[in-house]
This record gives structure tokens, C-alpha cells and sequence, in this order.
């Protein structure tokens, strides 16, 4: 089994995707979003997605579609491409995961979603194993694919995993993740006792839920996303460690 870093630094609120905020033009995972959130002192919460030839970049969805005036996969195009594409709102451009580390600098913590297919590929892993090993700053790595999580621990050991989840209480909810099985399997994070992740991260609309308070009472650091109004930042405050926010400045 892969030996699991813990996280080593106070939780404290994480801004989602940056502190992005559209009525200004700060888009979501970009620079300018990135850097509000380290200028304001908040932990970093930013999504990975690989290119064709087989680079991290800075992006949530699957296609380009919402956020920018491109159409299509974001996996069809070339690392240089994508760099090139500006977002609707603002000035930004989509970033490679190595600018995201330098804006960073080690200033706040950063959490590093991997986006997954479910595929059992672990090419993301590969590409980001360089830059995270050379980092110096605190960063934790997670994924709702527990498949990615043990990949991760595997290459990074000395870097701390997290496992995310949720209820996953509908087959659109995401479509690489269809069967009932598979559902109830990671909404009660039933690979939690083979991974043994540095911490969980679980959906706020179920934070009350058995298994992540289970987990918490066992010691396991629970962060929950995305908390939005002061009703879900009162259940974060009473039954997480720390909240993944988006819409206010805490």
C-alpha cells in the first residue's frame, strides 16, 4: 500500500476555483481568480484537465463550451492551443498547471483536482508528477476517482491525496460515472480503507451524512464544497474542518 502524506499546514477556507467573481470579470480557474485568492490569504482549490499531447491545464469542464468561445473536448487539443484560448468574461487565458505554480509560489495552500473519465488512465498523473515534485510550497492533490487517488500516492508519496465525494444521487450527476454500483461505491467512499487518502473531501449538501462524519471521527481531516450560502457555511463550520467556498469573501 502507498504511503499517504498527511497535510501538514492549519485548514483554514479554500476559495473554489479561485475567488472568481463574473460581475468583475474574474472567470473561474483563471490567473486573475488565482491570484485574488492568494492576495486575500485563502487556501487555492483549481481543476486539472490533460491536453492531447499529454500537458496539465488549468480547467474544470470537459469542453470548452461554457467558459470560452471555443466548442469542443478539451482533450482534443494540443497543450498550445488551449494556452491560446481566452475566456468569455475578462482578459485571462486557460493556464498550464506549471504558471498556476509560479503565480502560487508557495504563498497558500493549493488543492489540485484531477478531472477523471473513469477510465483507468493515470496519463494526468504522469504529467503533473515533475512539477509537483520540484514545488516547494504546501499542496495537496485529489480526485473522486479513487483509481487517480492510488495513482497519485503511488508517484508522490511524500504529497498529500485526497479522495472527493458525494452523493452522486443521480446518473447525470456525472456521465463517466453511470451504474448504481458504482455510485453507491463512492458516495460511502468504500475504497477509504484500501487508500487510507491524507483527507476527504465531501459534498456539503451531505455533509451530515454517516460516512464522512464517521471518518471525521476517526480523525481524518473533512473538507466539503462548494458552500455557497450562510446556511451551508454554518453546517461547514459545525461538521467540517474546513470549507471550499465560492460567492462570498469569508
Amino acid at each position: 500500500m502507498a504511503k499517504t502524506a498527511p497535510l501538514d499546514w492549519p485548514l483554514a477556507p479554500i476559495a473554489h476555483r479561485g475567488l472568481h467573481d463574473l460581475s468583475r470579470g474574474i472567470v473561474e480557474n483563471s490567473p486573475t481568480a488565482v491570484v485574488a485568492a492568494r492576495d486575500h490569504g485563502f487556501g487555492i482549490e483549481v481543476d486539472l484537465q490533460l491536453s492531447r499531447d499529454g500537458a496539465a491545464l488549468v480547467f474544470h469542464d470537459f469542453t470548452l463550451d461554457r467558459l470560452t468561445g471555443e466548442t469542443g473536448p478539451v482533450r482534443e487539443r494540443a497543450a498550445s492551443e488551449l494556452a491560446a484560448v481566452a475566456y468569455s468574461d475578462g482578459q485571462d487565458r486557460v493556464m498550464r498547471f506549471d504558471a498556476l505554480l509560479d503565480l502560487v509560489g508557495g504563498a497558500v495552500p493549493l488543492y489540485v483536482e484531477l478531472k477523471s473519465d473513469h477510465g483507468r488512465n493515470a496519463t494526468l498523473v504522469n504529467a503533473i508528477v515533475p512539477a509537483v515534485t520540484a514545488y516547494r510550497g504546501p499542496l495537496a492533490v485529489m480526485s473522486f476517482d479513487p483509481f487517480l487517488v492510488a495513482r497519485v500516492q503511488d508517484a508522490l508519496p511524500d504529497t498529500p491525496v485526497g479522495l472527493v465525494s458525494g452523493r452522486f444521487d443521480s446518473p447525470t450527476w456525472d456521465p463517466h460515472v453511470r451504474s448504481w454500483s458504482t455510485r453507491f461505491a463512492l458516495r460511502h467512499m468504500l475504497s477509504v480503507p484500501l487508500l487510507r487518502p491524507a483527507f476527504v473531501n465531501y459534498d456539503i449538501s451531505a455533509i451530515g451524512a454517516f460516512a464522512p462524519q464517521w471518518l471525521r471521527r476517526r480523525g481524518m481531516p473533512l473538507l466539503t464544497w462548494t458552500v455557497r450560502t450562510p446556511t451551508h457555511r454554518a453546517d461547514a463550520e459545525r461538521l467540517a474542518d474546513a470549507m471550499v467556498f465560492e460567492g462570498f469573501v469569508p
